[in-house]
């Protein structure tokens, strides 16, 4: 595990919920998945105040790859090639931080 996957942990598990924020960044998260081929694979998308996991367990050789692919996540997600990720027996755990939602995002 990298040093930035455990920070990001971190701060996942000890931030407290901001139910508002939280609600409206998993149903955006979940959209996009569920709008993709990955939307099936889907384990649980979950956020807290600041930072959301997104666990899902995609086939194939490139899950993180093929996170990054789904239409608008990586804008949305605050996601890209460099985001610390744990992948093990094809189960993919990403903490991302999303932007603010705008109303057209919504």
């Amino acid at each position: 595990m990298s040093p930035d996957f455990a920070e990001l942990e971190a701060d996942y598990t000890q931030e407290p919920r901001e139910g508002a924020w939280a609600i409206e960044h998993e149903r955006r998260i979940r959209q996009l998945l569920y709008a993709s081929e990955l939307g099936d694979h889907l384990v649980i998308v979950h956020c807290q105040s600041t930072v959301c996991r997104i666990h899902v367990k995609p086939p194939g050789d490139n899950p993180f790859g093929e996170l990054l692919r789904v239409p608008g996540l990586v804008e949305h997600a605050s996601i890209d090639t460099s985001t610390p990720y744990s992948l093990k027996d094809n189960e993919l755990i990403v903490y991302a931080r999303p932007k603010a939602l705008t109303a057209a995002a919504q």
